[in-house]
């Protein structure tokens, strides 16, 4: 694909836009058009679950700090020993 590019003057955003073009057809020619990832309509769609997981292991670690605080907090100290 460097070769594609070798020798372009990429400097304006049309040039740069037909070298971008030049490469993904001779990708698409090489490899064939189902290898192209497929734009998402809805960026955040595919983001939910990955949040879900960290919003639930955050929580189960605040209770989990919750509670061993808690139990810390409940057992009965052994009585100090006077000398």
């Amino acid at each position: 694909m460097v070769e594609l590019l070798r020798g372009r003057d990429l400097s304006s955003p049309a040039a740069a836009d037909s070298a971008y073009q030049a490469v993904v057809a001779a990708f698409v020619a090489r490899k064939g058009k189902q290898v192209l990832a497929s734009e998402r309509s809805s960026p955040a769609h595919a983001d939910w679950p990955a949040l879900v997981v960290s919003i639930a292991v955050l929580t189960m670690a605040c209770v989990a700090v919750a509670v061993i605080e808690h139990r810390r907090r409940q057992s009965p100290r052994p009585a100090r020993r006077r000398r």
